[in-house]
């Protein structure tokens, strides 16, 4: 699937077309060559990044999706909320929805690459309790933390 084509599936909130049998799939340096690729066309169409999300953080879940290290990928501005008090999410362009609790914090400056746990915690502006949605447009995806 093209850039153009994974971005118009995310767009619409449209499922994929499954994937034939002993069909190959991408390993996960190629998937984050195509997550470039998407990222490019949301740069392009004035989407602003405002941080990164890691996925897949804990270990003991790594196997069964065959995943063996965290996933990074961009938050934006166009699907970041801050909400103080009561709010409400649209769901009508998001692909089979599932909810995932999280700790969300903001970066007061980039860490050095060989910063310490302290230097972490001092680069550390804000943090707040938060959720992702998490969308999938694999048809019929099952997901279980």
């Amino acid at each position: 699937m093209t850039p153009a084509e994974l971005l118009a599936h995310y767009d619409n909130g449209q499922p994929w077309s499954p994937t034939p049998a002993g069909a190959a799939t991408p390993d996960v340096a190629q998937a984050y060559q195509e997550a470039l690729a998407v990222r490019r066309r949301r740069l392009d169409r004035g989407e602003l990044p405002q941080g990164f999300k890691i996925g897949f953080t804990n270990r003991g879940i790594w196997q069964r999706y065959n995943v063996f290290a965290p996933i990074w990928g961009t938050v934006w501005n166009t699907t970041l909320v801050f909400c103080e008090g009561e709010g409400e999410v649209a769901l009508e362009h998001v692909c089979q929805p599932r909810i995932e609790p999280e700790t969300v914090f903001g970066m007061r400056a980039r860490p050095e690459p060989d910063a310490t746990l302290d230097d972490l915690f001092d680069a550390i502006e804000w943090m707040a309790p938060g959720f992702e949605i998490v969308q999938s447009h694999l048809p019929d995806w099952k997901f279980a933390a």
